[in-house]
């Protein structure tokens, strides 16, 4: 047994002997997750928003926001340039119009009825704020067309006119505004009352790519609803002006100076300045059934790991280049796994959610802005750069998800738990106050909207089993947790109201991003006698040249397109990692937690054991959580030993650059499961993580390497470069080898095989001496073997 196993084993026995019996109903559950605990724990949830909301009500209504030390109203101020207040704080009751739709979440009708008649009296948003458009968007509009659809569609509330509709219609128009600028692109900012007032130049001259890309779902749903095509169509135009100025690297950078339509950095990653733009990619093509927004989210979300993804993290990376920027995560970035679960990448999922949840373990919060290198090298130097927490919703967020996707309990032990923090941290006099700062634990006197309309919301439904949206499929939350639909038949009528407008009017469809049609051309070449496919090359440039930039990146499509066509036909399965559909992973029955059970789930405690310290109070090793729900036989695994290399291999911008597809040999005989290895057409492109191998040492996969069976047999019959020339000495780097670790933020599981195409070979694509090729067919990388990876043509069997 390793030996934070035993510290493990011996800690919960500790606790154990501990214990004794309790009987206080707090306690009574604790562990068990029955449907009674879940019953309390969803109880004990409603009771924390009935605190905030009632102390809003009292204290801070009509106002924007209550204080939640001081019980003083929190409204804008009068100082145009105090954005951090007033980009929120519009004096439209910001919290009361961002948290009605928690009361139908709730399933509390009557509640929710009450609510919605007090805005009866909001005629329109004729009010002289200058916000934001991205947070008016998100809290104020998204709100009124969900609390719409509850009141129209879902609860038909009894002599419901659609005057919450009509308020979305008015300030939907005023935010419109916003878009009339020389590229498209929206200014970050507009006054409510005067929607053409001219702004300070420093409050317009810049935005960032979430603010100006994602009104575009909450915009595009009030077309659907009013039938008023002017808001799909300028926010669209301006969501796809952002993703078509993308780099090469398909990366999309997270500043732009809206009135020139000029980037105003070259860094992109998953948290503050970006993150829904993808989140509305995917949510977009969910909820409008829209292949244009599919194709946007599997191109940025594979460009996104392929060059960001780090272990359990994805950093900030340059966008032309791919390299490294920054080394911190944020707060906001926590929504991540969360989405993942959405697309069906479920295992990088929890992978990426582990973070947060040792950061809560060490902190009762998610600190602003937290430094990964710092924290595994540094222990003398704090990682944390921003210390903040204001109560955000993405860690439960995700939290929730996690839990619907795999029915592990260790996400409801996550949610008692911050359940439980805030209860005892963060409940104040009038609502609930944040950390300033979390490593002081002092306290911040504020508390935002999101509060109630989100961190609450999830954390209830995470309890809820029986709530209806833990039933429903045809909806997805707003970034701002707004539940969202589209009655039924409402959007086929409006995409033929679409199609009806006159040809003079801009139609989104000729906004569109490329459209793949490699699948259809693969399936038409497949069709063609076996000794024609390899004459389809004339015929696929031609087709291909008028998408392409050059000569070459003609040639290499369809190079591609023949290569997949020919190797289909011979019976191999080559299929895009990326797929279409987002199928439910369920990791357990309940009856114990895969979490736990898992022997890579403390591998993130020896990586960062500088920081995080393993303790009985932790949320997952709690002794009545542990005890419950894990296997008898659970097991932590040993320490990595050994070091991982990255590499960029060629040319980063290469037309194929980035593709790696499933693959599935036609062995008979052979268990399926041991036949699914990766392809890749080029080398050009490639982000690799390797692990070196070396003698004696514990890798990865929790095996003691040896030089005899793990090194020595992969630098036989040497060696020659991919043109055929230049052996070299037999004693370079021998006494290590390469394993593929990822390759372009893909997982190379233990067995799997990295396929490279024999083209790479034959047209001596990359430069003698850097990439080389053994005798038996294994890819070597500045003189080392790779063990892992080979030409197609030599290495075919498993």
């Amino acid at each position: 047994m390793s030996s934070l196993a035993v510290r493990l084993l011996i800690i919960y026995l500790f606790t154990w002997s501990l214990a004794s019996p309790v009987s206080s109903a707090s306690t009574i559950h604790e562990g068990s997750y029955t449907h009674e605990h879940l019953s309390q724990l969803k109880n004990r949830t409603r009771a924390l928003f009935d605190h905030g909301w009632n102390s809003y009500m009292k204290y801070g209504y009509p106002a924007d926001e209550v204080r939640p030390l001081s019980c003083e109203r929190y409204e804008s101020s009068d100082d145009i340039h105090d954005i951090h207040r007033n980009d929120v704080l519009g004096n439209y009751s910001v919290t009361f119009l961002d948290t009605i739709t928690t009361f139908a979440v709730f399933e509390d009708i009557p509640n929710f009825e009450k609510y919605v008649w007090m805005l009866k009296g909001l005629k329109s948003f004729d009010i002289d704020s200058t916000v934001q458009v991205f947070e008016t968007s998100i809290r104020a509009l998204g709100s009124l067309l969900s609390a719409h659809l509850y009141a129209s569609d879902r609860f038909k509330l009894p002599n419901y006119d659609g005057f919450l509709l009509d308020l979305a219609y008015d300030l939907g128009s005023r935010l419109l505004t916003a878009y009339n600028t020389s590229s498209g692109i929206p200014l970050a900012r507009v006054n409510l009352h005067d929607p053409s007032r001219k702004l300070p130049k420093d409050l317009i001259e810049e935005t960032c790519t979430a603010g100006a890309a994602s009104p575009m779902l909450e915009m595009t749903l009030l077309s659907i609803l009013t039938n008023e095509t002017s808001f799909e169509m300028y926010s669209r135009t301006a969501f796809m002006t952002l993703w078509n100025s993308r780099s090469k690297l398909d990366l999309v950078p997270m500043s732009i100076n809206p009135q020139e339509g000029k980037w105003l950095n070259a860094i992109t990653g998953i948290g503050a300045s970006i993150d829904s733009f993808y989140e509305y990619a995917l949510k977009g093509a969910v909820l409008f059934d829209d292949d244009e927004l599919q194709s946007v989210w599997q191109q940025s979300i594979r460009a996104l790991l392929t060059h960001g993804r780090n272990a359990w993290f994805v950093g900030n990376v340059q966008v032309e280049t791919g390299n490294p920027m920054s080394s911190w995560i944020d707060a906001l970035g926590a929504f991540f796994p969360g989405l993942l679960v959405l697309s069906g990448k479920v295992d990088d999922a929890k992978r990426m959610h582990q973070p947060y949840t040792k950061l809560w373990n060490k902190y009762n919060g998610i600190p602003e802005r937290w430094d990964f290198i710092l924290a595994a090298n540094t222990p003398m130097e704090d990682p944390i750069s921003l210390e903040w927490y204001p109560l955000r919703p993405e860690f439960i967020e995700s939290t929730y998800y996690l839990y619907r996707a795999t029915r592990d309990p260790i996400y409801l032990r996550i949610g008692e738990a911050v359940l439980h923090d805030y209860e005892e941290l963060f409940k104040a006099p009038c609502g609930f106050a944040g950390f300033k700062d979390v490593r002081t634990r002092e306290s911040q006197d504020r508390m935002e909207s999101f509060v109630l309309s989100e961190t609450f919301m999830y954390l209830y439904l995470l309890f809820d089993e029986e709530n209806a949206l833990n039933k429903e499929q045809n909806f997805v939350f707003s970034t701002e947790g707004h539940p969202m639909w589209i009655p039924k038949g409402v959007l086929k009528q409006y995409k033929e109201l679409k199609r009806s407008k006159l040809a003079s009017r801009v139609k989104l469809e000729d906004v569109v991003a490329e459209t793949s049609t490699m699948g259809l051309l693969i399936e038409k070449i497949k069709a063609w006698p076996t000794n024609e496919i390899a004459n389809a090359a004339n015929y696929l440039k031609g087709f291909f040249s008028a998408e392409s930039n050059s000569e070459e990146e003609a040639n290499t499509k369809a190079a591609a397109v023949i290569e997949q066509a020919w190797f289909e036909k011979l019976g191999f399965d080559l299929t895009e990692l990326d797929q279409d559909s987002c199928p439910v992973t369920v990791g357990t029955n309940g009856l114990y937690s895969e979490y736990l059970s898992n022997d890579e789930t403390f591998d993130i405690d020896w990586a960062f054991a500088k920081h995080f310290a393993v303790t009985m109070m932790d949320l997952e090793i709690s002794s009545d959580f542990y005890w419950t729900y894990a296997k008898p036989d659970s097991q932590c695994r040993r320490s990595s030993e050994t070091n991982i290399v990255d590499y960029h291999v060629g040319r980063m911008s290469h037309p194929l650059g980035g593709s790696v597809l499933k693959f599935v040999s036609p062995i008979e005989g052979d268990d399926v499961s041991k036949r699914r290895h990766l392809w890749v057409h080029d080398l050009n492109g490639l982000h690799i993580v390797f692990e070196i191998l070396k003698d004696g040492k514990v890798d990865s996969y929790n095996n003691l390497l040896s030089y005899q069976n793990d090194i020595y047999p992969f630098y036989e019959n040497l060696i020659y470069d991919l043109e055929g020339s230049c052996p070299m000495d037999s004693d370079k780097r021998q006494d290590r080898a390469y394993r593929v670790h990822t390759i372009n933020g893909i997982d190379v599981k233990e067995g799997m095989m990295v396929y490279v195409s024999p083209a790479n070979a034959e047209r001596g694509l990359l430069q003698s001496g850097v990439v080389g090729l053994t005798g038996n067919g294994y890819l070597m990388i500045d003189d080392t073997v790779v063990t892992n990876m080979a030409l197609m043509t030599v290495v075919t069997k498993d």
